[in-house]
């Protein structure tokens, strides 16, 4: 009876001991004894059940939990592109929090809005008020239900509708024990918020290819599709060649094991490097909008100024990241629009000062190029090619082990836009950067690239050589063909190709006679 007394703040009337009595016996299950006395009471929390589990995002919830203890962070937004999983990861933290909240934790769906004015009504329909006929506005209404409560509201899906934000400022400023935790693909930009940045499931290497989460979550997908489906050890590269092409994007890897039922696992990573368009399913559980990556992908792109968007798919030509220098010279990017690709999760930057592009969303951003592709790869390989040049001199002196680690960083780009230089016949752009690039490969001990990159540049210079009876040879393709004739030798030296060492090295001593 006193427990009674305290909690409903009543005597023990007889209706307080015929309340009593149901309790005991369980009648209202789980019954809230400090809710609210009202006919619309709400549930302690309307969280929509998980279908499937969440997988590897432990170290993830930990950190919201603690970012949400906080109390000078009320208002915590989840930030990834689409498809990252920030609705399922949000509502596995927020069903942590649901006894902590003496008031609940309300989960509302923000993505069937159209426009900010429907946030109110939605907001207090997931926490079950019931405007009043009273002549006061909705929001004033909704702010005075808030004003002495103490939930968490869970606003999903929130990058559509910039301009309803101002009612989350509104809501922390006239409840203090209300806390927000929001998903977006973008910022909200806020002073308020704590951006928590969402990035793919982990993919494991080597001895531990089998324990990544990415790997976890794609076999449990495919084991839904197939249930038979058992990987064996000769399946483990392709599988872990899949985790790679999606970047750990959850909808990637569910999009991808949907597939096992009719492809093999080769296949199905062969085609999501022929085309985005493959990863796609009709899977009902799930919401339209993610039944393909590039619908995904093209929400996102339809909320991008002109000025993003030409940035962003010139960004598509870089290869394991870049630096903020390389971005102004290749795709004329300024800071300002680099910062709102960021705060739009289209780009991360990382401790080191880089940015980086989940590599389905470069993939993305290089087909929507189209014609300017060729134009940009051409700047991104003088760019490249500049760097090694610039690097020739420091690999000979003091800075040689400052220069190795920053040809190391863009070693994917040095790659492909030597590459790019070598296939258009851009031999006068290589030449000052070569032996920058065969000192980096033979130091690094990366042999069999640095014999396959400098064999493709020899077939190259045969294929298209010029001939002194028609043209004069120019000065710079004889010294390049010597230097890449030297490099390969080298290489083929080191990896015991004696006879092929040989024959390039003779092949050199005839130009240079």
């Amino acid at each position: 009876r006193q427990t009674l007394r305290t909690e409903l703040d009543v005597g023990p009337a007889v209706e307080t001991t015929a309340l009593y009595e149901q309790i005991r016996a369980d009648e209202f299950g789980a019954y809230t004894v400090d809710a609210p006395p009202a006919i619309n009471t709400p549930s302690h929390h309307n969280l929509p059940a998980s279908t499937t589990p969440l997988i590897g995002r432990a170290a993830e919830i930990s950190q919201l939990l603690q970012l949400l203890a906080d109390p000078r962070r009320r208002l915590v937004s989840i930030v990834a592109p689409g498809g990252m999983g920030k609705s399922h990861l949000a509502i596995a933290v927020a069903t942590e929090l649901v006894p902590h909240y003496a008031d609940g934790v309300y989960f509302v769906a923000l993505a069937p809005l159209t426009d900010a004015e429907t946030i109110v009504p939605a907001i207090a329909a997931g926490v079950g008020y019931t405007f009043q006929n009273d002549g006061r506005a909705l929001a004033a209404q909704l702010l005075d239900y808030l004003r002495a409560k103490e939930l968490l509201l869970l606003l999903d899906n929130a990058e559509h509708l910039p301009t309803g934000v101002s009612l989350f400022t509104a809501i922390l400023e006239a409840a203090p024990n209300v806390r927000l935790l929001v998903t977006s693909r973008e910022r909200l930009r806020l002073n308020s918020e704590t951006v928590f940045t969402l990035e793919g499931l982990a993919i494991s290497e080597g001895d531990n290819q089998a324990q990544g989460a990415a790997v976890a979550l794609f076999i449990q997908t495919a084991q839904r599709v197939r249930p038979t489906f058992e990987p064996t050890a000769a399946d483990w590269p392709a599988i872990q060649q899949i985790c790679r092409l999606v970047g750990g994007m959850p909808l990637g890897l569910i999009l991808a094991a949907s597939w096992v039922e009719l492809l093999s696992l080769a296949e199905i990573a062969a085609e999501i490097s022929r085309s985005l368009d493959f990863l796609a399913a009709d899977l009902r559980d799930i919401p339209e909008r993610h039944h393909s990556l590039r619908a995904v992908f093209e929400s996102t792109w339809q909320r991008l100024s002109a000025e993003e968007q030409r940035v962003f798919q010139k960004l598509g030509v870089f290869r394991g990241g870049f630096t903020r220098e390389a971005a102004e010279r290749v795709a004329d990017a300024a800071l300002a629009t680099l910062t709102v690709l960021k705060h739009k999760a289209l780009i991360q930057t990382q401790p080191n000062g880089r940015f980086e592009i989940h590599e389905l969303l470069r993939q993305y951003a290089l087909e929507m190029l189209r014609d300017q592709r060729v134009d940009v790869r051409d700047k991104h390989s003088a760019y490249y090619c500049d760097f090694l040049a610039q690097r020739d001199g420091d690999l000979k002196g003091a800075r040689q082990q400052a220069a190795m680690a920053e040809i190391e960083a863009e070693s994917e780009n040095i790659r492909m836009a030597w590459q790019w230089a070598v296939r258009r016949n851009q031999f006068d752009q290589l030449i000052d950067g070569i032996d920058s690039l065969g000192l980096f490969y033979l130091w690094r001990s990366r042999l069999h690239e640095g014999e396959e990159i400098f064999r493709q540049a020899v077939e190259q210079l045969k294929m298209a050589s010029p001939t002194a009876q028609t043209v004069p040879i120019p000065s710079t393709w004889i010294r390049f063909t010597i230097r890449a004739l030297l490099w390969l030798s080298t290489f083929q030296r080191h990896l015991r190709q004696s006879q092929s060492a040989e024959d390039s090295l003779r092949q050199a001593r005839q130009w240079m006679a």
